[in-house]
């Protein structure tokens, strides 16, 4: 396999843990000292420019709170669904109601546009 063949596989790993990082409130240096990893070796990830040992990823799947399937599904929805579920444990129970009654509006305006343009 050729490193050309891994890099969206890389790029996806490397926007998983910045996202999963932004999620939970931590600069690239707290990530770092979370997971006993160099600051420079949590941006060097961050941006794609190296392959993640697996010990790596067990450390920030573990300081991130998400299991390390999280930081390598390349199953786009999944993810979407993982990230929005971690998003919601970090909410108080009245900002997750305000939520979902946004997404409510968002879907029910979505399917009248798609229906207005059918």
């Amino acid at each position: 396999m050729k490193k050309s063949d891994i890099l969206p596989t890389l790029g996806i790993i490397a926007d998983r843990i910045k996202t999963f990082r932004k999620l939970r409130g931590l600069t690239q240096e707290q990530l770092a000292d979370k997971s006993a990893l160099s600051l420079n070796y949590v941006g060097v990830l961050e941006i794609c420019g190296k392959t993640p040992s697996l010990d790596a990823l067990l450390r920030i799947a573990k300081a991130l709170d998400v299991p390390i399937s999280d930081l390598l599904s390349t199953d786009r929805k999944s993810s979407m669904v993982n990230q929005m579920s971690s998003l919601m444990d970090t909410l108080e129970e009245t900002d997750v109601e305000f939520l979902m009654n946004e997404l409510a509006d968002w879907a029910r305006y979505l399917e009248a546009v798609r229906k207005h343009s059918s």
